[in-house]
């Protein structure tokens, strides 16, 4: 009885959601003396011309932020970006914060926002057809 109990345990815990996780694939977009910035490249979808991703800010003293973003391109010269939530973590890997990140702002031009958004356009913009419905 115990080891078909440990067989059922062991079936479910290898199907269980809670074993299934997703491994970020961060991919390097720009840096700066203060802070780089990464992309999971497996997270991204458009819903019309809005990009939502995950971005992940590495500060040169090691702690970091895991940004649920969204990239509103209202045309090449016109880029919003939207944080709708932040989770920061020390270097070692403590949580500090967790809550909303900033509001809808407009990118200005030649700053590292605009690099940013023009990289994950370049990054994504094969997906875009198929995400948003469009056929070839």
């Amino acid at each position: 009885m115990k080891k078909i109990f440990v067989a059922i345990a062991l079936l479910y815990l290898s199907f269980s959601p809670f074993t299934h996780c997703h491994a970020a694939d961060w991919y390097w977009l720009t840096s700066n003396d203060k802070v780089s910035y990464y992309v999971d490249r497996e997270c991204g979808r458009w819903e019309r011309m809005d990009l939502y991703t995950l971005i992940k800010r590495i500060e040169s003293n090691g702690n970091y932020d895991i940004v649920n973003l969204v990239v509103q391109y209202k045309s090449g010269k016109e880029i919003y970006l939207k944080e709708n939530s932040v989770f920061s973590y020390t270097a070692d890997g403590r949580c500090i914060y967790t809550g909303p990140g900033l509001e809808r702002y407009r990118v200005k031009p030649n700053t590292t926002g605009q690099t940013v958004a023009y990289k994950l356009f370049d990054l994504y913009k094969g997906h875009f057809k198929n995400d948003n419905h469009i056929p070839e």
